[in-house]
């Protein structure tokens, strides 16, 4: 088998989802390294070369142009595509031996890894309980709490000492999830730096929960008992539905995204309410509630499936997700960047260094890590001399 051979079989491997990790890294650094050092050199307009290369990708897996959607692409399929075109006789087996790939070394030394399952609970009585790592979910039952295997967590108090007014708080931290399962078997996934405030029982007439941050719901149908979230400035009324609320203190915006059934969404200090239907997304900012139709409601929650997943969405919101995934600050040398849009996916499981070289090759930005006792990213636009 001579070198072409070799290089095409291990680009058909990628494109089966055949590869070892050293392969797929292998065509990913060299799909990474044409796009940085061939397709984008300083003297030409990147937007319309992206859009360029999209089409001619899109000519490559489809035989047909399709609708241009430039900047970050999803992997499994675009980037051996995009090698294939760039290909050229043994170019990616000369690369395997000899070429080795431009690597921003200040801060992939200083790598940062993802978040996990991580949680405290704290009981009614203020005792808190580290969540363990090993366990994704905790089930509350009436005078127990206990991992998703039956292992014990905690014991509560018995009888008539559990009380709807006996609260309960679930919290994550930066870089944390977890997986919550309420006493009425509603389930709910906590996205990192969360928090969500239950009873030990629910009363009659109403479930109530109090929501920071972000989380996933799949409520129990109950049509005597509407299940309510608050959250800051607004309250969100089910019977029994799948949606996702992001809410987090630092965002301008407050979301809530349903994917199944139907929910009605009411600001806080006045009688103003929306009802959504399923693919729709009510966001509230300034005290008015927009409602609008959503491309793929899944997006909402790919944070809950291990992905980020940012649809034409800035800079500045995705690196806020970043930082609260990988526990990091983000410190802005040229603020301009901050209003950059990106779209696509990529998986919250990588470490920080690929997710930020992916957002790098794509746009006009630049990533620094600094390591200290907060470790920071310093965004620079790459036209900036430092």
């Amino acid at each position: 088998m001579n070198d072409q051979e070799r290089a095409k079989e291990l680009i058909d491997k990628y494109l089966r989802n055949a590869c070892t990790e050293e392969e797929r890294a292998l065509v990913e650094r060299f799909y990474l390294d044409q796009f940085r050092n061939q397709l984008l050199p300083t003297d030409a307009p990147s937007d319309r070369l992206k859009v360029s290369l999209w089409e001619q990708v899109s000519e490559a897996t489809a035989g047909k142009k399709r609708k241009p959607k430039p900047l970050i692409w999803r992997w499994p399929r675009v980037a051996a595509a995009a090698a294939l075109v760039f290909l050229a006789g043994s170019t990616l087996y000369f690369y395997v031996g000899h070429i080795k790939p431009e690597v921003q070394e200040d801060w992939i030394a200083g790598d940062v890894g993802p978040g996990g399952n991580k949680a405290t609970l704290v009981l009614a009585d203020g005792r808190q309980i580290e969540l363990s790592e090993h366990q994704e979910g905790v089930i509350f039952h009436r005078n127990e709490v206990t991992y998703d295997d039956n292992t014990a967590v905690a014991v509560l108090p018995s009888g008539e000492g559990v009380l709807p007014s006996d609260l309960y708080t679930l919290s994550t931290p930066r870089g944390g999830q977890y997986r919550l399962t309420l006493p009425d078997g509603t389930g709910v996934w906590l996205n990192a730096a969360s928090s969500i405030t239950y009873p030990a029982a629910f009363g009659e007439g109403e479930r109530r929960v109090e929501l920071t941050g972000e989380a996933y719901f799949e409520v129990t149908h109950d049509t005597a008992q509407p299940f309510i979230v608050e959250t800051a400035g607004q309250q969100v009324e089910v019977l029994g539905t799948h949606f996702n609320i992001n809410a987090y203190p630092d965002e301008e915006v407050s979301k809530t995204t349903l994917l199944e059934g139907a929910v009605r969404v009411s600001l806080s200090e006045s009688q103003v309410s929306r009802q959504l239907e399923p693919g729709q997304q009510a966001n509230i900012q300034h005290e008015v509630i927009q409602v609008e139709d959503v491309v793929d409601p899944a997006d909402a929650i790919a944070w809950k499936e291990g992905k980020f997943a940012f649809d034409e969405e800035s800079l500045e919101s995705i690196l806020k997700r970043v930082a609260r995934w990988y526990n990091v600050e983000v410190e802005y040398k040229a603020p301009q960047a901050k209003n950059i849009r990106f779209g696509g996916t990529m998986s919250r499981f990588d470490n920080m260094s690929k997710v930020l070289s992916k957002l790098e090759i794509t746009g006009d930005v630049q990533f620094e890590m600094i390591q200290g006792k907060t470790s920071r990213i310093l965004v620079r636009m790459k036209s900036d001399k430092r």
